[in-house]
């Protein structure tokens, strides 16, 4: 074959040529070729590369020095992907293929050969498979997996083998043949219409090179968060659709095509939608287009990113709280049956009904439970007897003529660490600062030690006589008597409780009484009255086994106290972090809620918790 004459033919086309090896690499002969991106070969150099007789392939360089020479290349799975293209293109740009040519490539693969008005861009992949195996393995003896090219361009600084070369230039050992067009009349298309060609091949990538949610090894498997209902809810068409994405068509397959905002549908297409999916089968936006900020070129999006970005600017904080608005109820309904599935995994296990997250503490513990690995109940319940504390001896329930103020002996129990007591009041804790700060600094106290510490953390004035007579104060005493008793060994209270010299049970069951306390030390007597003590207590099961005594059981001690079994909700090994605007929201809505509730005073149940009241009372032995 004469490799002179058919180089020449391309050159009088308007191509720039180089020779390229025989050896299967496709490579140059030519130690730079980086002349011939810029200038057309003389006679004399085509001479000298192919014109001794010896086999050549003929590279054809694309960019401005072919007269704006743009290839598509399709290879891996091109027996599939280039009849969809061709199909897609002629639906979206009616009659292009007569404006291009085709040529056979020996993998069996296709090259699309079209002209441009402008100079096209560097060379750039266009599709991808998923990661598979490569054959190969890492430095720790793990099989590498990379994406298979499936679609890329030769545009400026590129070339391609080109028919005419011998079959040897290509590893497979076969022919380059055009089997669409005519190389001599190549009809030249517009910018748009190649960016549109351009953007179809990108619709069938599989690979998501940068998820906006990079997806963790292994699937979420923890409490429902405002992302995960907000996917499970929303229509992301609706969404795109309101805000100016235009529906194109949709494929045999199901994967619909969306036009972005600014562009003609009869410009082609910006996205696919549903081409990629999650693992749960929703499908996931895959925007191709370089023109629809704030969406990326290359990027895939669920619903939950796409509501992020076109509604929030990319604050996934601020999206997070719109998605909790939006669906409220379902989000808490889904956290409840998580957990509810959980308990039935151990049947053993006690269970934290879905009606106790009702109103405002329901709020707090469903804002802070995904951030947490903490134990719904322990949120609750801590936050419950914090809050019968602030609200102090403003309201009450009246039994049989006693008052019952809102004070609660509750105490965690758990397997040490592992049931994260501490953690749940560190979360409690960061919503009260914003609600309560001064309390929370004036109004707790770290262990107590004994029944006269419990009496002199709420003592009442203490008077005596001066040197005249005169009665003058000699403590002022305390003013707020207000106190949370936090104790994380609460063994040691029980512990100090059995001792038969120990006061501190006796004033204990008096201050849940609302009694008066008493210590009788002797050179330091006092008193109180009117004192609202709570308890916040930790415990392990074995040490409240071995510590609570059977005189606690049976003298009403150990009955005051609201025994709580907590143990971890779930695995967090980075922490949580919920958001600060809806922490303080909660703390602002707390200090709201408390103001209110010191004003209340009597407090009485309505007929139906009446009638739930007499139920559970009935049923009691």
């Amino acid at each position: 074959m004469d490799y002179t004459q058919t180089a020449q033919q391309y050159i009088a086309i308007g191509y720039s040529v180089i020779p390229l090896k025989v050896d299967g690499s496709k490579s140059p002969v030519v130690d730079s070729w980086k002349p011939y991106q810029d200038g057309h070969a003389t006679d004399s150099k085509l001479n000298e590369w192919f014109g001794n007789g010896e086999p050549r392939g003929i590279g054809v360089v694309a960019g401005s020095v072919s007269g704006n020479l743009h290839v598509i290349d399709f290879d891996h799975e091109a027996e599939q992907l280039f009849p969809q293209f061709w199909a897609d293109a002629e639906k979206q740009l009616l009659g292009i293929t007569n404006k291009i040519l085709v040529v056979a490539t020996p993998r069996p693969g296709r090259q699309v050969w079209f002209r441009q008005t402008s100079a096209p861009p560097r060379s750039q992949k266009l599709a991808c498979s998923e990661p598979v195996l490569t054959g190969q393995h890492d430095a720790d003896g793990q099989p590498i997996c990379k994406p298979q090219v499936l679609i890329e361009t030769r545009g400026t600084g590129g070339y391609v083998a080109a028919p005419g070369s011998h079959p040897a230039v290509h590893r497979v050992g076969a022919p380059y043949e055009l089997i669409h067009g005519k190389q001599e009349s190549v009809p030249q298309i517009t910018d748009q219409e190649a960016d549109t060609l351009l953007n179809i091949c990108r619709s069938y990538s599989r690979y998501e090179p940068q998820h906006v949610q990079q997806k963790p090894s292994e699937p979420y498997q923890g409490v429902p968060r405002h992302g995960d209902i907000y996917n499970q809810c929303a229509d992301i068409r609706e969404l795109l659709t309101k805000h100016g994405w235009q529906f194109h068509h949709e494929d045999q397959d199901g994967t619909s095509y969306w036009t972005r905002p600014g562009k003609s549908t009869d410009a082609g297409c910006s996205a696919t939608l549903g081409y990629l999916q999650t693992d749960d089968g929703r499908p996931l936006l895959y925007v191709f287009s370089s023109a629809a900020s704030p969406l990326e070129q290359n990027q895939t999006y669920d619903a939950f990113a796409v509501f992020t970005f076109l509604e929030h600017g990319g604050d996934f904080k601020a999206a997070a709280a719109a998605a909790r608005q939006l669906y409220e109820a379902k989000l808490i309904i889904a956290q409840q049956t998580y957990h509810r599935k959980r308990d039935l995994e151990d049947p053993e296990w006690p269970t934290l009904g879905p009606e106790a997250l009702y109103g405002l503490p329901g709020d707090v513990v469903n804002t802070i439970l995904p951030h947490t690995e903490a134990d719904p109940a322990a949120l609750l319940v801590q936050l419950l007897t914090a809050f019968g504390n602030i609200v102090g001896r403003g309201p009450y329930f009246e039994v049989e003529g006693s008052k019952h103020f809102t004070k609660l002996f509750s105490t965690l129990v758990g397997d040490s660490s592992k049931s994260r007591k501490g953690t749940s009041w560190s979360r409690i804790e960061q919503v009260l600062r914003y609600a309560v700060p001064d309390w929370l600094s004036d109004n707790i106290s770290n262990g107590i030690g004994s029944g006269p510490v419990v009496v002199h953390l709420v003592r009442d004035p203490c008077f005596k006589k001066d040197e005249n007579g005169e009665t003058v104060i000699a403590d002022p005493g305390v003013k707020d008597k207000r106190l949370l008793i936090q104790e994380g060994e609460l063994a040691n209270i029980l512990k100090v409780a059995g001792k038969d010299t120990s006061t501190l049970s006796p004033v204990l069951r008096d201050a849940w009484d609302d009694k008066k306390l008493r210590n009788t030390v002797k050179g330091s007597p006092a008193a109180s009255t009117g004192s609202h003590i709570s308890i916040v207590g930790h415990i392990t099961q074995n040490e409240l086994r071995q510590t609570l005594t059977k005189v606690d059981m049976h003298n009403g001690f150990g009955n005051r106290f609201l025994w709580t079994c907590v143990r971890r909700s779930k695995k967090l090994p980075h922490g949580g972090n919920p958001s600060d605007s809806d922490i303080k929201k909660l703390g602002e809505l707390v200090a709201g809620a408390a103001v209110n509730a010191t004003h209340l005073g009597q407090i009485k149940r309505d007929t139906k918790a009446n009638a739930l009241g007499e139920e559970i009372y009935n049923g009691l032995k």
